[in-house]
């Protein structure tokens, strides 16, 4: 230790003797009130088989010296600490905000809010990675979403509107002020033209004559039943006339 650090070192001995070291000078004095008096922080040296021997190190100043706690240290403290937490913030954004969206992403997956493509810019591989197969298992629910929900209210063969999309067509117009038309027109022999010329034929035939009772009462919804079955809904404010329905039926 240098001068400054320490002050002085004094060994008491047990018969009285003071051996000290001040400001690199050896000193051994004689003092037998010292034998059995309490010297405060000496530290005994008993246990090295020095029994009645101790020690006593005196600090420097500028050791000894209590610290000057002001407000300038408070100061510097607490900007010091809000610097390392907004360090610790900004470094910990960089996976927390990916992760935060990347979690309500999977949180709209699983609530079958399809319509919002998952986007997670990160840094970090293994989020991105997740992010990507999120998306593409979104764009997979979202195709069988729509498929299912055509084949709820579609014929698969025909591509037309089945019975319950008629009824939800149905529902809608029911509010609407005039008459509403219900018409059906059932293909008697379908079973033998399915079985000579083949579902396709019995598709287009069917088809054809949609696309006639169309041109003749425009604006209404068409539906197909049972795949021989056509039935028409039809708005109107006085609903088909006798002249007009001999023409559809001719």
């Amino acid at each position: 230790a240098t001068a400054i650090s320490v002050q002085q070192i004094s060994v008491f001995t047990p018969s009285g003797e003071e051996l000290s070291v001040s400001a690199g000078q050896f000193a051994i004095g004689r003092d037998t009130s010292k034998i059995s008096a309490d010297l405060g922080n000496a530290v005994s040296l008993d246990k090295f088989d020095l029994k009645g021997w101790r020690v006593v190190v005196t600090l420097g100043d500028e050791l000894s010296a209590k610290a000057d706690w002001d407000w300038y240290y408070t100061a510097v403290c607490l900007i010091g600490l809000a610097i390392s937490i907004a360090l610790t913030a900004w470094g910990a954004s960089f996976v927390v905000n990916p992760l935060m969206r990347l979690s309500r992403a999977v949180t709209h997956v699983g609530n079958l809010n399809l319509d919002t493509p998952i986007s997670v810019p990160t840094n970090i591989r293994e989020v991105g990675l997740l992010a990507s197969v999120i998306e593409r298992m979104r764009l997979v629910l979202q195709r069988n979403q729509t498929r299912l929900e055509f084949l709820a209210y579609h014929d698969p063969a025909s591509g037309f509107l089945n019975q319950a999309g008629l009824v939800k067509e149905y529902d809608l117009l029911v509010g609407n002020e005039g008459q509403i038309d219900l018409i059906h027109i059932k293909i008697c022999n379908y079973h033998q033209i399915a079985s000579i010329f083949g579902d396709e034929v019995l598709a287009r035939m069917i088809s054809s004559k949609i696309d006639k009772l169309q041109a003749t009462l425009a604006g209404g919804v068409v539906g197909c039943l049972n795949n021989n079955l056509i039935a028409y809904i039809y708005p109107s404010d006085e609903g088909v006339g006798i002249p007009l329905m001999r023409k559809m039926l001719a």
